[in-house]
């Protein structure tokens, strides 16, 4: 009798699963036409305006030799208000992005703060739109992105962070070990990251010494880092082996430009040397797709999610912030302001290498497991997110997105009218209609929809449009769409009782937050990004107002639903 012995199983190692993974996607696709997929690089907040200027100084010869080349075709585009980056993103990815009225919002009726900082936040948002419509990236990867767009492999992506199933984790898995485990990537990134500091000192030193403004370093050098370095890195890294396994969507986005914007305004040399690194990017991934002879076919797309303008934070303007000055005018009740703090991004680089170094211990592949938990823990402990829910004892909830603000009075569950805050609170619409950094205020008047400036009031009754002395929009470039635009938006279930807008000063918006450039509200270049796209894609882009006007284009290749 032949007696067999018990096997243990086998210990799953990093490298066989990764293995594993790549080679059923290889006997998956190998010799099927797959037909055409496409690539979106997203360069985060950069205006046409300024592409423009990058391509004529210099900071970006790929991009300018490609759209020499004849086979690329570049337009400005329209991403409607606020011009953000979840609201883009959303529209493109899902063609919806009726309910997001800020990069932050409260939810009154159930008393929670939404933040595109949390990736709880992001989830439910994304999962109550997947629910409705189908996303662009079915079985493709999502790369440094607030939303996945249903993506199969999501990588650095906010909405993703703590909620992904074991397969997908498997996936971001096998695009992490493989670009550690490979020399060149990892030394790239040490001389880059020494290169960034050496860069940030230097910059940091050169407006000190000129006397210029600029706000507060704070947790940037690291930001800095992540978005130049390693961000960068994986995404443009992924993005090539996706494209060699022939992954039919990719959406990857390099942050970098938006946020040294942010750090020293869109304009400066600053941000333009940012758009070096990310043409050396692009450069890689366009010139890998175009070597791929066998297999899917990919039409490019490079475009940007929203403008940015010069910005004068309020505070430095004024010399208090906006919650200081509704505090003086209120004089009693609990004041919360809700905004992006010290570190801008530093809760999504906390909550991101938190989750990552939970992926990695929670699949049991690596001997360094439990370090991964304890450092994951003691960042969650100590770092944490900046953002905390709301607290319900306060009376207004100012929660600011840049250069648009929501306000909110937590006396109701339901929105309030203009004539019921100046019963509670007497005199405070006006002053804030007259304060010189406040471009417009919507609001409702008796249940209709009101837009207020220094100059005059805009009534819209029953779908008619009356106005009160000058019209608060005359002076902004296309208007109408403006108006449209802001009215939809402060339409949206959750925006703020007000809706405040930065005034333009000096070719400079007043920004809500501490930023030296800024968007999501209205004026200048802030709602003016870009798309470069193949010469063979007939759409209209200098027509579209709103970014899920751009759905239809992406959705198209997946066919009917």
């Amino acid at each position: 009798m032949q007696t067999h012995k018990k096997q243990r199983p086998k210990k799953e190692k990093t490298l066989h699963v990764i293995r594993d993974s790549i080679q059923k996607k290889r006997k998956e696709w190998k010799g099927i036409d797959r037909g055409n997929g496409f690539i979106i690089i997203q360069i985060d907040g950069l205006p046409h305006q300024i592409l423009i200027k990058a391509l004529s100084e210099g900071y970006m010869p790929f991009m300018k030799n490609t759209l020499a080349s004849g086979r690329f075709r570049l337009s400005r585009y329209h991403c409607g208000i606020p011009g953000s980056t979840p609201s883009a993103q959303s529209g493109i990815m899902y063609g919806d992005n009726e309910e997001i009225p800020g990069f932050r919002w409260l939810n009154k009726e159930n008393d929670i703060l939404v933040s595109f900082k949390n990736p709880m936040s992001a989830s439910m948002i994304e999962s109550g739109i997947a629910s409705k419509r189908r996303g662009i990236l079915k079985n493709g990867s999502s790369y440094v992105n607030l939303l996945s767009g249903g993506a199969a492999r999501s990588v650095f992506t906010l909405s993703t962070f703590l909620t992904q199933d074991m397969q997908k984790r498997l996936s971001g898995l096998a695009i992490f070990s493989l670009f550690f485990l490979n020399i060149a990537p990892v030394l790239r990134m040490i001389v880059s990251t020494i290169v960034e500091l050496v860069h940030e000192l230097l910059e940091y030193l050169e407006v000190s010494l000129k006397g210029e403004i600029q706000k507060s370093e704070g947790f940037f050098p690291v930001v800095r880092i992540f978005s130049n370095v390693l961000f960068y890195e994986v995404a443009t890294v992924g993005t090539v082996i996706d494209i060699s396994q022939g992954r039919p969507s990719i959406y990857l986005t390099y942050n970098g430009y938006d946020e040294a914007a942010h750090q020293r305004g869109p304009e400066t040399k600053y941000a333009l040397k940012s758009l070096k690194v990310i043409d050396r990017g692009i450069k890689r991934v366009v010139r890998q797709a175009i070597k791929k002879k066998k297999g899917m076919r990919y039409d490019i797309y490079i475009l940007s999610d929203h403008g940015q303008h010069p910005s004068i934070p309020f505070s430095y303007q004024y010399g208090e912030s906006l919650e200081s000055f509704i505090r003086s005018k209120v004089k009693e009740g609990r004041i919360i302001k809700y905004d992006a703090g010290g570190g801008q991004v530093k809760d999504y680089l906390m909550t991101a290498f938190s989750s990552t170094l939970r992926g990695f211990s929670d699949q049991n592949l690596f001997f360094m497991r439990r370090v991964f938990k304890q450092i994951a823990s003691y960042i969650d402990k100590h770092i944490g997110l900046e953002e905390k829910q709301k607290k319900t004892l306060e009376n207004i909830s100012i929660v600011n997105s840049s250069t648009m603000s929501n306000l909110y009075f937590n006396v109701s569950k339901n929105r309030l009218d203009i004539e019921e805050i100046e019963r509670i609170y007497p005199g405070l619409v006006g002053a804030l209609v007259r304060h010189d950094g406040v471009g417009l205020v919507a609001g409702r008047s008796n249940g209709d929809v009101v837009l207020l400036s220094r100059k005059g009031r805009v009534f819209f009754r029953n779908g008619a449009k009356e106005v009160d002395g000058q019209d608060p929009l005359e002076d902004f470039h296309d208007s109408d769409a403006i108006e449209k635009e802001v009215y939809h938006q402060f339409g949206m279930t959750h925006a703020g009782d007000l809706v405040l807008y930065g005034a333009m000063k000096d070719d400079h918006v007043i920004n809500f937050e501490e930023q030296m450039g800024g968007h999501g509200g209205i004026g200048g270049m802030q709602n003016t990004p870009f798309i470069l796209y193949p010469e063979k894609i007939h759409f209209s882009f200098s027509e579209v107002k709103n970014s899920r006007e751009l759905y239809p284009v992406f959705s198209g290749y997946q066919g009917p639903e």
